[in-house]
């Protein structure tokens, strides 16, 4: 098990700054490590480093979600943030990485190549708010069917659906024999 140090968040900070540099937007601590906002374009540049710096060693993804900001009354960002959870088990330290896109044009570099653990996570993302993961290697949608119109996690789509549940397949479960028949 991997246990939270505190300790360590001040010098991983400071490291996290000198590699990010100018495309650092905001930083700080969380109550598990750190969180940092940096701009799109700094996106490979920052993961390749949290990744690869031996004193830092952010080496396993854990998650990514990303956030429509559409109807927020205190956003004065972007609408869409996407938010990248990472792990270094030498620092016992969590990382939460954000990155502001705007609406129209709703695009980030895939990770995939760089953690495979982002491939379906990237998919899930895609599929639910539309957001395109350049150079992702089988961007398709997963959880909704392949000619589904639309992102359910927007909040601009309709709270009942476009009428598109009316559509969906319905699969039963087949009928088990009986016992001894």
């Amino acid at each position: 098990m991997i246990l939270f140090k505190p300790e360590n968040t001040a010098f991983a900070l400071e490291r996290v700054r000198a590699i990010v540099g100018d495309a650092l937007i905001d930083a700080g601590e969380t109550p598990e490590g750190l969180f940092l906002q940096i701009e799109r374009s700094a996106l490979l540049r920052a993961i390749e480093g949290l990744r690869d710096d031996p004193a830092l060693g952010f080496s396993y993804f854990l998650d990514i979600t990303a956030v429509d900001r559409l109807q927020l009354s205190e956003n004065d960002g972007e609408r869409f943030l996407v938010v990248y959870q990472l792990l270094s088990p030498a620092l016992g330290l969590r990382l939460e990485l954000r990155v502001e896109l705007p609406e129209n044009d709703a695009s980030i570099e895939s990770l995939a190549g760089r953690y495979t653990g982002a491939n379906w996570g990237e998919r899930e993302v895609f599929d639910m708010f539309g957001i395109i993961f350049q150079n992702h290697p089988d961007l398709r949608r997963i959880l909704t069917p392949d000619d589904y119109q639309g992102f359910p996690l927007r909040k601009d789509y309709p709270l009942k659906g476009h009428g598109e549940r009316a559509a969906f397949p319905t699969y039963t479960a087949a009928a088990k024999p009986s016992p001894g028949a």
